[in-house]
């Protein structure tokens, strides 16, 4: 089989014959996924069983083809994989595993097909605007300065624990990017949070046996008597507390941390000791999109909420009123937004915050050492950069603020049901 290459890439000079060839791979692959779908059960076709030596079958089968296929032969080897693979429906929700709706997903094709490097500017022109875009749209939200604030889309909630950890100790102590992390250093946790920070504990070099596990409340919440004996403790020990990370809506259970009442803890140790300001981050990566009903009309209810379901918003928004007093936090939108893996975006209260954890100009030549473009994003771990501020762009003006209203207080609803 001879390939023809230009055949096999989007157009330079937007011809039909170029797009139809593209839709019709998209045409198959959307017609082979509708064949395999049933409201009545919860994957695509057949269910197979998984052995134990499943996936060393799998490495004995993989063949690196000596000439290639084709598009349309890898689309067809492509909708092999759609068997047994579990897909939503009105009868299957994921916890953390939303159905992407349409407009994220044009939003993700715009991005692949665009590609560009969301580093900077230059590279990644519709990125870095929408970048901007919903760091503003989503500051409002949740009561930041949109003047002041600064945000970038990341790896989930894991990144934005790590990057919120890398601020925690650039702030704490500046020469640790030169010199290595202190070894006096201290983190704050309940004992429902995600094991993000654990990993973050790990890969910053603070180290697990640094990470202090505070009690939960029945409620699941944070139990504020035992974080501020823990503090207490590791202060009068020589330690350092410079990082709590409050957990507002935990994975499993739903638990929220009183972000209002370990903010006054920190106030008030910081005061006692005289210590620099504790660092909180607000781990919202599966409550945060209830922020949204920041500004609800609880009393006129305009969109008619039935009681259970306005009560249990409105003890919602008693936590989320108060996201403002964190200094950073995420929204996954690959949760609770209705967008695909990974659109995630990571918000700081104040962008001059990045500075202490962004790289010399001269330290990145070939992103133009800020000779071309306005935008550089540096400051992030990743070099390396998806443009996912596009789908959740697309989200947001799609469904606006009241869609997506509707859409967390149906969650509710189901859960009441």
């Amino acid at each position: 089989m001879v390939l023809d290459f230009q055949q096999m890439f989007p157009s330079e000079d937007g011809n039909h014959e170029a797009r139809y060839q593209l839709l019709a791979l998209l045409e198959e692959v959307l017609a082979g996924m509708d064949r395999l779908k049933d409201p009545a059960r919860m994957t695509l076709g057949r269910e197979s069983e998984v052995s134990s030596d499943y996936y060393q079958s799998v490495i004995e089968e993989a063949a690196l083809p000596e000439k290639g296929f084709g598009a349309e032969k890898s689309v067809e080897e492509l909708l092999k994989l759609l068997d047994g693979h579990r897909f939503l429906n009105r009868h299957y929700v994921a916890n953390a595993t939303p159905l992407p709706n349409n407009a994220s997903i044009a939003g993700n094709l715009l991005m692949v097909l665009l590609n560009g490097n969301n580093l900077w500017d230059v590279d990644g022109t519709a990125a870095a605007r929408t970048e901007v875009q919903i760091t503003a749209m989503l500051s409002d939200i949740v009561g930041y300065d949109r003047h002041k604030s600064g945000g970038f889309t990341t790896w989930g909630g894991q990144g934005a624990v790590f990057q919120s950890l890398r601020l925690a100790i650039a702030s704490a102590y500046p020469e640790a990017n030169q010199q290595g992390t202190p070894h006096h250093l201290y983190a704050f946790c309940s004992e429902l949070s995600h094991f993000s920070l654990y990993k973050s504990m790990e890969a910053s070099g603070i180290g697990t046996d640094h990470l202090i596990k505070v009690k939960t409340n029945r409620d699941h919440s944070m139990d504020l008597a035992d974080l501020r004996e823990k503090m207490q403790a590791v202060i009068e020990k020589g330690g350092h507390p410079i990082y709590v990370l409050a957990t507002l809506g935990t994975t499993d259970s739903f638990g929220i941390d009183d972000l209002a009442g370990i903010k006054k803890v920190t106030d008030e140790i910081e005061a006692a000791y005289g210590l620099p300001p504790v660092y909180i981050h607000a781990d919202t990566a599966m409550g945060g999109m209830y922020g949204f009903f920041n500004g609800y009309d609880f009393t006129g209810n305009p969109l008619h909420l039935e009681d259970e379901v306005l009560e249990t918003l409105a003890r919602y928004k008693k936590h989320f009123q108060h996201l403002h007093l964190a200094d950073s936090l995420v929204f996954d939108f690959h949760k609770l937004g209705q967008t695909p893996y990974i659109t995630s975006l990571f918000l700081v209260k104040n962008r001059e915050a990045l500075k202490a954890v962004d790289l010399d100009p001269d330290e990145t030549p070939y992103v133009g050492n800020r000779g071309f473009g306005s935008y550089h994003t540096s400051y992030t771990l990743e070099c390396s950069r998806m443009g996912s501020s596009i789908p959740i762009y697309a989200s947001l003006l799609a469904f606006g603020i009241e869609g997506y209203q509707e859409i967390l207080a149906n969650y509710i609803r189901v859960n009441l049901a």
